[in-house]
């Protein structure tokens, strides 16, 4: 009995897999202290062989003060399931609040979010799953070079079963094509652990395109005496 329970935990330390996560994104600057986000994400699973979800989502962001930020998301996803009780894809809710801290710190910047969410299903009652979620992150300045590498750590700790959580570790860049687009790439390897035990691994590869608009400043209109000469 202890041989198979052995060999069972250690299947599943070994399980993993490949995902693939793209998303489009449109950014604009509502007020000086507002922005707003609309994205839409497609994901892939199960080494890029199965769907996972359709992910459409609305960001509002408030600066208070700066290097302050406070996010407020709302996420619609139409996500597969393939391991749990709806055998297929199935309509989910999802709302999330975000405090971060950003800090100037030597060759770049530092930042720290904490952040809680809840998903819930709008096709079974009283099926939920929140979180807690903190990432500290590092963006890596190089002189005269235009791909500012950014490093994180995120852990996720699950509310409803304290003995879950996954951490992600993860490295990126963005590159700015114009004024207004821009392209994210990102690799993220992902730990899901239970009972001090690792149950699944994945590599997650994820790209996005942005697309960001500022509101113009006014100019200032000369005043007609002063243009006199």
């Amino acid at each position: 009995m202890g041989g198979i329970l052995l060999f069972s935990s250690i299947g599943k330390a070994q399980e993993s897999s490949t995902k693939l996560w793209s998303a489009v994104e449109y950014k604009t600057e509502l007020h000086k202290r507002w922005d707003a986000e609309f994205s839409q994400l497609f994901r892939l699973k199960e080494d890029l062989r199965t769907v996972d979800s359709h992910i459409t989502e609305a960001t509002l962001m408030f600066a208070p003060k700066k290097r302050w930020e406070i996010g407020a998301e709302l996420r619609y996803l139409y996500r597969n399931d393939t391991k749990g009780g709806i055998q297929g894809f199935e309509n989910m809710l999802r709302y999330r609040i975000n405090l971060e801290k950003k800090f100037k710190v030597p060759h770049g910047n530092l930042s720290l979010r904490l952040g809680y969410q809840n998903r819930i299903s709008l096709d079974r009652e009283n099926r939920s799953k929140q979180k807690w979620r903190f990432r500290p992150s590092y963006e890596w300045k190089i002189k005269n070079w235009s791909l500012d590498p950014k490093f994180f750590f995120e852990a996720l700790k699950t509310l409803e079963a304290p003995n879950e959580i996954s951490y992600r570790y993860g490295v990126g860049s963005k590159k700015k094509l114009n004024k207004q687009l821009s392209l994210a790439f990102r690799y993220i390897f992902e730990q899901d652990v239970e009972d001090s035990q690792a149950t699944a691994n994945y590599h997650i590869l994820a790209l996005k395109v942005s697309f960001s608009k500022k509101k113009e400043k006014k100019k200032k209109t000369e005043n007609p005496e002063n243009s006199q000469s």
